[in-house]
């Protein structure tokens, strides 16, 4: 293992090592099983951030595929986290008439909140309390947040690993020209015959021109071109008038791969 890839995890594990030791520390054996709940998905959550570079397509274009999955998935985790903040405050705070009253003159005598209806906030405090007793609707409501999360998740990574294929095509079909045309050149420049010069650099610039996308239909025609070349670099240093007909028969495969292109799109 790396020392990146150490550092790495150090790093990751550092939220959930001090988000436990402060819930536990304030535990004393009286959580809720809504509480418990909130637990579990907020755990999820960020073990899904964890797991994007993981679940993401790689490529050219990856790091801005992350970028779109890392934010439905941080979305994902601030909606929690505030979820299980929101029901550890409720949870500790406990719900009792007593604990209700508490909340009431705190609101009374809070500066900052002093223009709050206290009715209204008891009204809205109560119930919560309610809400977050029912385990069945903590759980309802998890569960769809969750599918929403995974819905938006799954259908971002489907539609970028559809661009990272087509990224990775147009690569290949790029390397193609790229290559011949490089071959081709090279082997322009280690020609002495004038006659036999001028035609390979006429035949580098219509590869160099041709089509950049292409498809299985031309493929034998692709092959061909790269198996002639290897022959004509052979042939310009040792037979020149074998090489200008080799050149010639390059260009009508370039031709041809380049006409069924055409046709086809």
């Amino acid at each position: 293992m790396t020392k990146r890839n150490t550092l790495t995890i150090i790093l990751d594990t550092i939220f959930v090592v001090v988000f436990n030791v402060l819930f536990f520390v304030n535990a004393g054996g009286t959580y809720t099983t809504s509480l418990w709940i909130c637990y579990g998905f907020m755990h999820f959550s960020y073990l899904m951030i964890l797991f994007i570079p993981i679940l993401e397509s790689k490529g050219k274009m990856a790091h801005i595929s992350r970028l779109t999955s890392y934010s439905i998935s941080l979305a994902y985790f601030i909606i929690e986290f505030i979820l299980i903040a929101f029901v550890f405050f409720f949870d500790i705070f406990g719900g009792t008439e007593t604990d209700l009253s508490k909340l009431s003159n705190f609101i009374a005598y809070s500066n900052l909140l002093q223009n709050i209806p206290i009715d209204l906030v008891i009204s809205i405090v109560s119930f919560f309390y309610k809400v977050i007793g029912e385990t069945k609707l903590v759980i309802c409501v998890q569960v769809i947040l969750t599918a929403i999360y995974l819905i938006g998740l799954i259908s971002n990574l489907l539609v970028n690993d559809e661009i990272a294929k087509k990224q990775m095509q147009h690569d290949i079909e790029n390397d193609f020209i790229k290559t011949i045309s490089a071959k081709t050149k090279y082997i322009e420049s280690i020609t002495t015959d004038i006659a036999l010069k001028n035609k390979i650099s006429d035949l580098y610039y219509t590869i160099h021109s041709s089509p950049i996308k292409s498809n299985s239909v031309v493929t034998v025609y692709e092959n061909k071109i790269q198996e002639s070349l290897e022959n004509l670099e052979i042939l310009v240093e040792s037979d020149v008038e074998a090489a200008i007909t080799k050149v010639s028969e390059i260009e009508r495969f370039v031709n041809a791969r380049n006409y069924m292109l055409k046709t086809r799109n």
